[in-house]
């Protein structure tokens, strides 16, 4: 595996595990393990398709925001 394909691996690992534990302590834990289980899947499916690692890539969900303006809200 070359080296951007690793760096994206590596990306997306540290975009699963932060975004596991931010759902996590939110008490998001359905969420939590639906991405704990995407991810799964998706990592075990690298490089069985001839397909390009960009088709695997997941993109940051854009309503993290929602979440943690909802947990700040909750602590004041």
């Amino acid at each position: 595996m070359n080296n951007f394909s690793q760096r994206r691996i590596d990306v997306a690992t540290c975009w699963a595990t932060n975004r596991i534990a931010v759902l996590d302590s939110l008490e998001n834990y359905e969420e939590s393990f639906a991405i704990l289980e995407e991810f799964k899947e998706w990592i075990t499916n690298i490089g069985n398709s001839k397909d390009e690692l960009s088709h695997y890539v997941m993109k940051f969900p854009s309503d993290i925001n929602k979440y943690i303006n909802k947990s700040i809200k909750d602590l004041d």
